[in-house]
């Protein structure tokens, strides 16, 4: 072994003295990227502000030279995290993904104001679903812009002019960004909001000359370079990076990340809108896989932060890069910055695409995008600027792997603007790794063969082409849903509209996103039904759920994903430690939940005990009352509260005498945790019982057959017990007034309503 160890070293100095004296033959000497156009090794500046530096051909980076570096190989440190899925992920992805699109009035990027384009990013968040149930307060939100360089690339010989601060397209405009700080600071005033990247230059000198500054965004707490807060040069034992193993990775199985930003309990990403001339499209995915790779690690050299060098950019090892680092640390919520939009991006180039100004490259779109899924906005970006989906190696990765967010656009709504809206061609060379300009811009045909309103369902029965992807509802201008199977012959619910006559528009889309519309109108005779705030109207399923706590079977898809948010006891703690959803959807015979519960510590110590203090494990409670009369059901069966034990096997609550007792012929459930996560999901069926239910004589009791239009009081709440073995928070889907919240289990006044929809 020690032979074999010398035999290496000394092939390993070998080559090193090969690269060194090829170096002092040749004299100083210029590199080339992958598209072979030189990089100067100096770096000027003149009146114009012309410079050398060279982004690489597709990272984003510039290519300033620093003596490059032999790198140490210093002890690996401890693994910090290892797993066969993904290393971090705390999305919910809903079966549905919103991406909300607003656009200004304005005619020009160049008229608008700081209150112009704040205007429009809380347009766009809220129409993706808002930022409330992401941040809170207390937390460390990290905000990621787009800051590639100081200078564009239109002058010959890679030189260039710098950047204006504002509406250049090219890098995130300050303003867009500290609107989004002061956003997040009004949702988190005693956290900290940290704005952290990584350019291709020195990126402290860069945030200055973009106005990325304490004076310009008092919000921010720290602006931190990537390059600079991770360590020194190679020094992979530093404090402040995290190393992930990702074993089912596609290139690599280790990745180093900075420790702020992989440890953030909220990353915002704001990417612009613009195409690359390696990776095709240049947007969250991509502001992140090659952007917040820390330069200390990945860098060209000890002064150059470039990652040029860290994979071949023109090959598809590039696409499997940015695949395996993204899901590492995918973002929690995405705002696109497309004030301007940029084509022949990532930055204009004259020696790659013959642009002389950045002017000539703007395409004044006036658009801010918004998501909680960051695959779905890149997807929509890509069919904004006109290249094919299918052409973009690194997003066709996530989409298989299906891990960080909705790769099917039957699965992606977009609300606001249209794609076709907005929707213009972006021109750009052909990356070397594939990438092709989308030439399918025909959209599907659509027709309306009839329309009426049958109760609170309002039918249609269309004429589609075979390439319709999904439709999109409206009802008198307003977002009804989306249906993306059966799509000829439709009963939807339309509950929430009034009586009369109401205007009906249908958009199809095909999988690019062209749209096709068709309206017409209808009459209503029925009155609207109007949910309160933590009401649910649940859909019918035409095939039973199966229960085995996959989630899987496509009656999910027509309900609605709710929150579990509601402090009863203790206090709501941050969605690493617990969080919860619930959807519901019902047959004739049963009632169907489908909860996903977030909980890092799992108490089963009274597994053994069901009938003691069940609700001092960890456990899911399902409140109903059957007639919706509300009332006390603390010793009798007006209502139930059903306590759900982890063991997938005992169902409690209280007899008529006040004692613990089972119900476990009322429900049939499983409870499924994802590999390697804090994620349970369980499945439950329920047989529905009236107040008549007679517990001294169970075999006379006949559940209540459901039907559409029954209304029945619920509430789903989860009983917490961490580490003292003991509830120590109960958190509902209903918020209960008052000081004393936890009366649930006594008065079904303070259920919410269900709705049995078709």
């Amino acid at each position: 072994m020690k032979e074999k160890n010398r035999n290496g070293n000394v092939i390993k100095n070998l080559c090193w003295l090969i690269i060194l004296a090829l170096f002092l033959t040749g004299g100083a000497f210029s590199l080339s990227n992958c598209s072979g156009s030189p990089v100067s090794e100096t770096e000027t500046e003149t009146e114009t502000g012309e410079n050398t530096e060279r982004l690489d051909s597709g990272g984003e980076e510039e290519t300033s030279t620093g003596g490059e570096e032999t790198p140490t190989e210093p002890e690996e440190p401890e693994v910090i995290i290892s797993t066969d899925i993904l290393p971090y992920n705390k999305l919910n992805i809903d079966s549905n993904s919103i991406v909300g699109i607003s656009q200004s009035s304005k005619a020009n990027a160049a008229d608008l104001t700081f209150d112009d384009i704040k205007a429009l990013i809380i347009e766009a968040v809220e129409l993706a679903g808002g930022l409330g149930d992401i941040v809170k307060d207390g937390q460390t939100v990290v905000l990621k812009p787009n800051l590639v360089s100081k200078f564009d690339f239109c002058l010959p010989g890679w030189r260039g002019r710098q950047h204006a601060v504002e509406n250049n397209g090219v890098v995130t405009d300050w303003r867009v960004t500290r609107a989004v700080a002061q956003i997040v600071r009004e949702l988190n005033p005693t956290g900290k909001i940290y704005v952290m990247e990584g350019s291709a230059a020195d990126t402290l000198d860069v945030m200055e000359a973009l106005n990325y500054t304490k004076s310009h965004m008092p919000e921010v707490d720290e602006f931190y370079a990537l390059e600079k807060d991770s360590g020194e040069w190679q020094d992979k034992n530093s404090d402040g990076l995290v190393k992930v193993v990702y074993e089912n990775a596609l290139l690599h199985k280790e990745y180093y990340l900075n420790k702020k930003f992989y440890e953030a309990d909220v990353v915002i990403n704001i990417p612009t809108l613009k195409n690359h001339w390696d990776a095709v499209v240049t947007g969250n995915v991509k502001n992140i896989a090659i952007g917040a790779t820390p330069g200390n690690i990945y860098g060209n050299g000890r002064n150059d932060p470039g990652r040029n060098n860290m994979v071949d950019h023109g090959t598809p090892n590039f696409h499997k890069w940015m695949a395996d680092f993204y899901s590492c640390r995918p973002a929690d919520f995405v705002i696109t910055e497309g004030l301007q939009g940029i084509e022949n991006g990532p930055t204009p180039s004259f020696d790659l695409s013959g642009v002389s100004r950045v002017e000539d490259a703007q395409k004044n779109m006036r658009v801010i995008m918004a998501s909680k899924d960051g695959l779905a906005i890149d997807i929509v970006q890509t069919n904004i600027i006109n290249w094919d989906i299918d052409s973009v190696q690194y997003l066709q990765y996530l989409i298989e792997a299906g891990n960080v967010g909705n790769g099917n656009s039957k699965n992606i709504t977009v609300l606001g603007k249209k794609v076709d809206e907005i929707r213009s061609d972006f021109a750009g060379v052909i990356p070397g790794a594939g990438g092709r300009k989308l030439t399918k811009k025909t959209p599907p045909s659509l027709a309306i063969e009839s329309a009426a309103f049958d109760g609170q369902n309002l039918k249609l029965k269309l004429d589609i082409s075979d390439d319709t992807d999904k439709l999109d509802i409206y009802i008198d201008g307003i977002y009804a849903g989306s249906v993306n199977e059966n799509m000829t012959d439709i009963s939807f619910s339309a509950m929430a509209f009034d009586s009369g006559t109401r205007d009906i528009i249908i958009y199809s889309y095909d999988k690019y996103m062209n749209c096709a519309e068709a309206n017409i109108k209808a009459d209503k005779a029925d009155g609207k039904i109007t949910l309160g705030l933590y009401d649910y109207a649940a859909p019918f399923a035409e095939t039973a759920p199966v229960t085995d706590g996959s989630g899987a079977d496509s009656a999910w898809a027509k309900a609605e994903w709710r929150p579990i948010d509601q402090e009863w006891l203790g206090n709501i703690p941050s969605p690493d430690v617990f969080s919860g959803r619930y959807k519901i959807v019902w047959t004739e015979d049963r009632l169907y939940y489908l909860v996903e519960i977030t909980d890092n510590y799992i108490s089963t110590t009274r597994a053994d005990r069901p009938l003691f203090e069940v609700y001092n494990d960890d456990c899911l409670e399902l409140f109903i009352n059957e007639d919706n009369l509300g009332g006390d059901h603390e010793r009798s069966h007006n209502a139930f509260a059903y306590h759900l034990s982890f063991g997938g096997e005992n169902v409690v609550d209280l007899n008529t005498k006040g004692e613990a007792a089972l119900f476990n012929d009322h429900i049939n459930y499983i409870v499924k945790r994802t590999e390697n996560t804090d994620l349970y999901t369980w499945e439950v069926e329920m047989k529905i019982f009236d107040k008549t239910f007679d517990e001294d004589n169970p075999g006379n009791n006949t559940p209540v057959k459901l039907s559409e239009g029954k209304v029945m009081g619920f509430a789903a709440a989860y009983c917490d017990a961490d580490e003292t073995n003991s509830r120590e928070r109960f958190i509902g889907s209903v918020d209960i007034p008052g000081e004393n919240k936890n009366v649930a289990w006594q008065n079904a006044d303070v259920f919410a309503k269900l709705y049995l929809v078709k």
